[in-house]
């Protein structure tokens, strides 16, 4: 039997097409045989049915012996398929930003050639060998890279109109020489008219763009080259030159294909469609090393060109702009490290004033409020100290205002984009001499702004001295008499005390002081204005900035005074802890004390006395006397009483507040000089005791009553303290719990029981009020009412009571007869308890008579 390996060709080709491709591959390993044969069979499976993806995969790799087999196996050398096995492609995303649907239907497939993908991966030797075996080195791609993003994604919009790539400007734009110089040298066409407008671009423009000097140099031999040639939207090579950055290039002047084409003629001034010359067109892209060469050559830095938006604008205008401000107009954000791209800025600005750019110009920016700014505001708000500090020594006027009425330094201030809190432009600004007194249209200057934001206690106070939240102290440390006026500080400070702004208040101070002295009247002036405060809770703090601060035109005790008639807790406080003669007399002869004890409290907080009890044991604490009286003949407790505030009156009272004192006649004598007066005033006189009973003041008596014994009762009264609290069950209760005499005192001339009941004989309607009497009536036979003690008319209890049976015999009284017999049995009682007389036996016969009655 023959060997396996010696089986015809035509039979391993029959057992190869029913293997997979896997198996294919170890087939073709088994010997140089079977390698031989199958090999054959893989790559024309893989063109048939693989989309040649081992042809472009050699392409890719320059696989020379790869691109044979496949050309062999029948390959189309100039097939235009998407390269999917190409692992490194770049081509555009169909998601990509701002793509119309109705657009992507309308654009060609992904497609490239062969030839495509060597020249974008560098394969010379694949390149010249696709060309030697017919490769179309004209064929166009479609979307097969990004460079059309990276160079002209704002000149072409939509997906249809793209430029279609040839693979000369495949290799120019992945930066590979050779490749480039071979496609030039073997016939590739110098332009890319493979597009749905016509919309030429050149060989030159797109190496312009690449920075390949030796391109353009080797595109320079033609004697036909227009070296100034525009694309469609009139773009010469220098245009495209200026977005070149050559980044990792020490030197721009040797990478850059600029001075190349301004060595053949390049038209330094030419203007494209939007009025850019390729000075400008460097600028409003960003790219500021490339624009140093354009002005190094005598770039005119003056263009006054119109673009749509712009009025004026120049390059310095660009050159103060932040990189997110440069996408927003060009659609892409300079790929620069800040750090380079920061330092090529600064390098550009010094070449364009060297030049004579106009510093003073102003630029028009529509839909924006910074209309007619200055190259100084706009580096202000956008460029960082660096560039302030560069116009700043070209001479630039750092007071301008733009239409708005805004100032560089208010510029900065508000602006969104300050590289971090170290930024120093406004300290430039500063010690240049800006004013931070200028208002813009609406009022707002640097001072005002800086004081409404600051905040010290905020965490973003932390990242450094220029910090927005802190920018009023480290504005304040620097000025001078030049950058403000005495009067502008003195109503920014006026503000301050008016609305309780203390840390603001006592920076401002401080900087007054160093800068024009402040004087009494400036202090006098802002305690009136601290004191006008609408919100209480801010004036404390602002009025200790005023004390702390040095001599005041007005003591502590006047101004104690006014925080009292301002109604202001918190800040008499402050000023009692600050030291006060306590005994301070006010008007009408008041103390402290007594204000304190007339303290209104603030709405929702109505007769608690939780502030005046602050106040009241404040100046208890430092020996504030109790008992004095004013010209009313008020103490600080009968006060307290009158306005039923409990919680202060038992702080008196624990400071033993004498509920019973009366004025001595000392005092009687000096406010009444007449007698008859000062006895009016003597017998009709009501002490904190006698308040609390007319007031209806039932805590602050039983608080009154655990801490003190009940007074006596004057003999031979006609009215005494249990009569007024009839009224009131509770208080009359409590009193009589307390001791209280139910027979009104010695020889009281109207007991309280006879003149109970002679109010229930004489009203008995309403019903209930005069049943609200008995119950009372009860309580004082309770607690032993002496039932034969006449009252005036000469009548006692019994006869009363008698009197209201009668009438409710005839219905003339409604008096219930259950409190009629209660009463009537209860003095029965007492009659049994009470001392034994000559008429014992008629007492007892009237009530027991008066019994059977009821």
């Amino acid at each position: 039997m023959a060997p396996f390996t010696q089986l015809p060709a035509e039979l391993v080709i029959l057992i190869a097409n029913l293997l997979e491709l896997p198996d294919q591959l170890s087939f073709t390993a088994t010997s140089h045989y079977f390698h031989n044969i199958v090999n054959h069979v893989v790559y024309e499976d893989n063109v048939k049915h693989g989309g040649a993806s081992s042809f472009f995969w050699g392409a890719e790799n320059g696989v020379i012996g790869t691109l044979k087999a496949g050309l062999a196996a029948g390959v189309d050398i100039n097939a235009s398929v998407w390269p999917q096995l190409d692992s490194s492609s770049d081509g555009d995303s169909s998601s990509d930003e701002n793509v119309d649907e109705s657009e992507e239907a309308k654009a060609p497939k992904k497609s490239a050639t062969a030839l495509h993908v060597a020249a974008k991966h560098a394969r010379r030797d694949a390149v010249e060998w696709l060309l030697d075996n017919g490769a179309d080195i004209n064929a166009p791609s479609y979307k097969y890279c990004n460079c059309l993003r990276m160079h002209w994604r704002k000149y072409f919009t939509p997906r249809s109109e793209r430029p279609t790539w040839t693979p000369l400007f495949m290799a120019l734009n992945h930066t590979d020489t050779a490749v480039a110089e071979l496609l030039i040298f073997r016939g590739a066409r110098l332009d890319n008219l493979n597009v749905s407008r016509d919309e030429k671009i050149t060989a030159l423009q797109v190496a312009a763009a690449n920075g390949h000097t030796s391109i353009v140099k080797l595109l320079a031999l033609d004697v036909n080259l227009d070296i100034n040639e525009r694309d469609y939207r009139q773009n010469t090579a220098l245009h495209y030159a200026s977005q070149f950055w050559g980044q990792g290039e020490t030197d721009l002047f040797k990478s850059s294909a600029i001075p190349k084409l301004l060595s053949l003629g390049g038209d330094i001034e030419a203007e494209n469609q939007d009025g850019h010359t390729p000075l400008l067109h460097a600028c409003w892209m960003g790219n500021y090393r490339a624009a140093s060469l354009f002005v190094r050559a005598g770039a005119n830095p003056n263009p006054h060109r119109l673009i749509p938006d712009f009025t004026g604008v120049q390059p310095l205008y660009f050159c103060v702009q932040s990189k997110a401000r440069i996408a927003t107009h060009c659609d892409r954000v300079p790929s620069q490290a800040k750090s380079e791209w920061e330092d090529a800025r600064i390098e550009l600005l010094k070449s364009l004033i060297d030049a004579g750019a106009d510093i003073e110009a102003r630029v028009t920016e529509s839909g924006h409020s910074y209309r007619g700014s200055t190259a100084l505001m706009y580096a202000a708000q956008y460029a960082g100290h660096r560039a302030v500090q560069v116009l700043l020594d070209a001479g630039a006027n750092f007071n301008e205002q733009n239409s708005g009425g805004e100032t560089a330094l208010l510029l900065w201030l508000r602006g969104d984009e300050i590289h971090d809190a170290s930024d120093t432009t406004a300290e430039l600004l500063i010690k240049a001499g800006a004013r931070i007194d200028f208002t813009d249209h609406v009022g707002v200057d640097a001072l005002s702004w800086a004081v409404t934001q600051y905040d010290p206690d905020d965490p973003a106070a932390a990242d450094g001295t220029w910090s927005k939240k802190i920018v009023l102290r480290s504005m304040l440390e620097i000025i001078t008499a030049r950058n403000v006026s005495d009067a502008r500080l003195r109503r920014e400070m006026s503000k301050c005390a008016r609305t309780g702004k203390a840390a603001q208040l006592s920076l401002l101070l401080n900087c007054l002081d160093w800068l024009f002295n402040v004087t009494e009247g400036d202090i006098r002036t802002l305690t009136d204005d601290i004191f006008n405060q609408p919100m209480t809770m801010d004036r404390q703090p602002t009025l200790d900035i005023i004390m702390n601060y040095g001599p005041r035109p007005e003591s502590t005790e006047a101004l104690l005074l006014r925080a009292f008639s301002k109604q202001d807790q918190g800040l008499a406080l402050a000023l009692i802890q600050r030291g006060v003669d306590v005994d301070m007399r006010l008007w009408a002869n008041r103390t402290l004390l007594h204000a304190a004890c007339d303290w209104s409290e603030p709405e929702g907080m109505a007769q608690t006395g939780k502030e005046a009890v602050q106040l009241v044991e404040a100046l208890l604490e430092r020996g504030a006397e109790v008992d004095v009286f004013d010209d009313e003949l008020r103490t600080p407790l009968s006060m307290a009483i009158i306005n039923n505030n409990k919680v202060v009156a038992n702080a008196l009272m624990r400071e033993v507040a004498d509920p019973y004192l009366v004025p001595p006649d000392d005092i009687l004598e000096e406010l009444y000089p007449d007698e008859d007066e000062r006895l009016c005033a003597k017998k009709s006189y009501q002490t904190s005791f006698d308040l609390a009973i007319r007031h209806d003041r039932f805590e602050i008596l039983d608080n009154m009553c655990s801490r003190f014994a009940l007074p006596d009762m004057p003999p031979r009264s006609r009215k005494t303290y249990l009569h007024r609290a009839v009224e009131d069950y509770r208080m009359f209760k409590l009193l009589l719990s307390k001791g209280a005499d139910p027979n009104g005192g010695e020889w009281c001339l109207d007991p309280p029981l006879v003149s109970g009941l002679r109010y229930m004989r004489d009203t008995p309607s309403p019903d209930d009020v005069a049943v609200r009497m008995a119950v009372k009536m009860q309580l004082l036979l309770e607690h032993g009412a002496d039932i034969y003690r006449k009252g005036r008319g000469g009548v006692d209890a019994v006869d009363i009571l008698g009197d209201i049976v009668s009438a409710k015999r005839c219905k003339a009284n409604p008096i219930d007869l259950v409190e009629l017999k209660a009463l009537s049995e209860l003095m029965l009682k007492n009659h049994e308890m009470s001392e034994k007389t000559e008429d014992e036996s008629a007492r007892k016969e009237r009530l027991l008579k008066l019994i059977s009655d009821i």
